[in-house]
């Protein structure tokens, strides 16, 4: 995955409190870095839904649950990096 990473998906529970996106780096990750953090739920994935549109110009600006910024400055669409994410 490179540049801005657009996060599709549901999160809701009946008793929900809240959902966090994180990532660690390598396959076994000893501290994790928060991408957002939600205590609104969500219930339906528009990209499963079909309501998401794709522009091969820009891709799609944000996912329902996030948007995760790799910071891989040479792809296109990526915004000034704030970390150098290459590799697992």
């Amino acid at each position: 995955m490179r540049a801005n990473v657009p996060i599709f998906g549901l999160a809701y529970v009946d008793d929900f409190d809240s959902y966090a996106l994180e990532y660690g780096e390598g396959t076994n990750p000893k501290e994790w870095t928060v991408i957002k953090r939600s205590n609104l739920p969500e219930r339906e994935d528009p990209w499963a839904g079909g309501r998401v549109k794709w522009n091969p110009d820009w891709g799609v600006s944000e996912g329902n649950l996030g948007l995760w910024q790799t910071g891989i400055s040479e792809y296109p669409y990526s915004q000034e990096p704030t970390r150098d994410l290459l590799g697992p």
